[in-house]
């Protein structure tokens, strides 16, 4: 399989432009659209993040980087945000205009930001990456190239369009897993492993995140069909939050979120 089209820096300027512009005329417009304003500039920001990883798995035989930089696990390796530097810039990229507040500020004080309209950060001094950083998309960890199960390692994947790379997010990653379970209520901050999905599963548009898939693509998702897609190589979407896990019966499935996130009630399941 080949890599999608691998965009020039030309292509690049023209869709940060028309963001700029969007941006530029938030003012004139009413709440509503405001709110849209900042939902198709969170989107152009992802597709330009579709850009960001095909061109380095262009530049790398088709593969992404090593697990480590998903969390910066060694002193030597940085994390995927400072070693896609090069490729994507300008640092606002790692912003969704709905969450630009970082939750601490550069000396590590609360700033009164909270969930799901907050940025992770400020990335403090100490760090065994350049300090400043701050941004409110997350990486799926398991895209990164390491040589077992769940990874997945190269952009050449099958219906790579199911395969989220990155998204809205409380955290700079997640470990997404079948089995977790979504957050009791909206903006829930959970660090353990059964709060991976939570970490994604934030009602920042309107019952909906925006994310970039594998192939490229950007587009928005509906929160409870996040437990539909296919974050690692053995993450079993027929799991007890979608309709295929309840062998195709809707209601059992609504039954299942209304009972452990009523607050997602009215929101379609997958």
């Amino acid at each position: 399989m080949k890599l999608a089209k691998v965009f020039t820096k030309k292509e690049v300027v023209a869709v940060i432009c028309c963001a700029g512009f969007l941006i530029a005329n938030l003012g004139a417009i009413g709440a509503h659209g405001r709110r849209k304003a900042k939902e198709i500039i969170c989107l152009s920001n992802l597709q330009n993040w579709g850009f960001v990883f095909l061109n380095y798995a262009s530049d790398n035989n088709g593969y992404l980087f090593e697990h480590k930089s998903g969390y910066g696990e060694a002193p030597d390796t940085p994390y995927w945000y400072v070693l896609l530097k090069p490729y994507y810039g300008a640092t606002k990229l790692l912003l969704c205009p709905e969450a630009t507040l970082p939750t601490l500020d550069a000396s590590g004080n609360a700033t009164g930001a909270v969930q799901p309209f907050a940025a992770w950060g400020i990335i403090p001094e100490g760090w065994n990456i350049p300090p400043g950083y701050y941004g409110s998309y997350g990486l799926n960890y398991w895209v990164c190239n390491e040589n077992t199960e769940p990874y997945w390692q190269s952009a050449n994947v099958p219906e790579a369009d199911t395969v989220p790379v990155l998204a809205d997010c409380w955290f700079t990653c997640s470990i997404a897993l079948d089995w977790c379970p979504p957050p009791p209520y909206n903006g829930h901050i959970d660090a353990t492993d059964s709060g991976q999905m939570g970490r994604y599963c934030l009602n920042r548009h309107e019952g909906k995140i925006n994310s970039v898939f594998l192939d490229g693509s950007a587009r928005k998702v509906g929160l409870k069909e996040l437990w539909a897609l296919r974050w690692s190589r053995v993450f079993d979407t027929s799991n007890a939050y979608t309709i295929a896990g309840h062998g195709g019966d809707s209601a059992a499935c609504k039954e299942v979120w209304d009972s452990v996130a009523p607050w997602m009630s009215n929101m379609p399941e997958y």
